[in-house]
């Protein structure tokens, strides 16, 4: 029997051992009497059933709750918190406290109402407690690499060397060509290779993992990524006063570059003060230490080349486009970044770092119109066919979404992240590549948000 079902009974029986011990008096008193304990007894029941409906309601809207929390990765609790309060507003109830928590991959509910009555009221019985528990739980593998040519026999191809370590991720090859995949290496670790076509190379047998005729994600992410920023790119008239090339530390204010004084060897530092830059000239750079300061950054036709006397490059918090084939290549530096986003407007623009002793460690945005954006490209590119070589230890955090280009890890290149998805047209490895999660969430077919007892 739940506790608000003993509340009422207790009072109606008491109130009947009362009634019993009454030794006198006379017949309407009785009759009295005995409407009273026959109204509570009925009204008891009349109030319980609309509190177990009550309870129903708020049930459900618990379940609905934890089940909306479970779904909103990132914003579990918050997003139960808002179904459970839209849910609730019209069911009556007096004092209604609700408590959510994530953890362990389970969304957790727990809610309490206050049901007021309407006949228990002749026995001091105002309103009656419900409460409600509720779990939902998320089983699903997220796809942390997605390939999107569709026809290629060489989509994904791995060699001897290449090793794929995201055991708790899944790729997708969408080629439907037989073979779509080309593996020779016996390191690909990963929760499910789905391949739409079939897999070829000397890899056999083809592991349990590998599931040829599969069906592959669709893009999740196309024509749906934020354009740059409207203020991007706004050109004034050429910057005339260039800081002093002798000094040891040269500074540059943000404004719009056609020309640049020489940065020779005697430079240690070079600094780009926070602001907006439009960049329309070459750059070539062998400070020691090169450091952007936080904001826009457009690169117009003007490739940036930090060359081997460059040690290190700071990028500071901020968006960085590169359009009409600007490309800025790192050849042995060690770069590092935070809530860094870099956008390539055409097929030949690039972010390269092409040598083995490379280090770069960058992170996309944790908030904002560009939450999770680390490298993008402009929508609608036909893929070009050109590979897109990478080099070195690359640390990084986010989505890489490079549909048009085809990405080659070259022998030394070691690309790993703890939050990172790639998006791209095909793939080819010669390096490492190690995913423990992705940074924006691509669910696999079958992923499964459910209800907990």
């Amino acid at each position: 029997m739940g506790q608000m079902e003993l509340n009422w009974v207790h009072e109606l029986k008491t109130l009947g051992r009362r009634f019993l011990r009454t030794e006198r008096g006379n017949v309407a008193i009785v009759f009295a009497l005995s409407g009273v304990v026959i109204t509570g007894v009925v009204g008891g029941a009349i109030d319980y059933g609309i509190a177990v409906g009550q309870k129903s309601q708020l049930q459900a809207a618990l379940d609905a709750a934890v089940l909306s929390g479970a779904r909103a990765r990132g914003e579990e609790v918050e997003t139960a918190r808002r179904s459970f309060s839209a849910n609730m507003s019209s069911v009556p109830h007096n004092g209604l406290t609700s408590d959510f928590s994530f953890e362990e991959s389970k969304v957790v509910g727990e809610a309490t109402a206050q049901v007021p009555t309407s006949l228990l009221r002749l026995v001091n019985i105002n309103d009656l407690e419900v409460r409600a528990h509720a779990a939902a739980a998320v089983s699903s593998t997220s796809v942390c690499i997605l390939l999107l040519d569709e026809s290629a026999g060489d989509a994904f191809k791995a060699n001897g060397s290449g090793s794929i370590d995201m055991p708790d991720c899944e790729m997708h090859v969408t080629s439907r060509a037989e073979p779509a995949t080309w593996i020779d290496s016996r390191h690909i670790d990963t929760g499910k290779l789905c391949i739409k076509g079939t897999s070829g190379g000397n890899l056999r047998p083809m592991p349990e993992s590998f599931v040829e005729h599969c069906t592959p994600i669709p893009d999740p992410f196309a024509n749906v990524l934020p354009e740059p920023p409207r203020d991007l790119g706004k050109e004034m008239s050429c910057v005339t006063d260039m800081p002093d090339p002798n000094g040891s530390i040269m500074v540059f204010e943000p404004g719009t570059y056609c020309n640049w004084p020489p940065i020779n060897g005697n430079v240690q530092e070079v600094e780009f003060e926070p602001g907006d830059y439009v960049i329309k000239a070459p750059l070539s750079l062998n400070a020691h230490r090169v450091r952007f300061g936080k904001g826009l950054y457009a690169f117009k036709g003007a490739s940036v080349t930090f060359n081997g006397s460059v040690q290190d490059v700071e990028m500071g918090a901020g968006f960085y486009a590169l359009s009409k084939g600007a490309r800025i290549t790192f050849n042995n530096q060690n770069v590092t970044g935070s809530d860094v986003t870099i956008y390539l407007a055409d097929k030949d623009a690039a972010f390269l770092t092409v040598q083995g002793s490379s280090k770069l460690d960058v992170k996309a945005p944790q908030g904002g119109v560009f939450k999770d954006i680390l490298l993008y490209e402009a929508p609608g590119l036909s893929p070009s066919g050109n590979r897109y070589n990478l080099d070195g230890k690359m640390d990084v955090e986010g989505l890489i979404y490079l549909p048009s280009r085809d990405l080659h890890l070259n022998g030394s290149g070691n690309l790993d992240g703890d939050r990172l998805t790639l998006v791209l047209n095909k793939l080819s490895l010669d390096g490492k590549i190690r995913i423990h999660d992705g940074a924006k969430s691509m669910a696999a077919e079958g992923t499964q948000i459910y209800l907990l007892n």
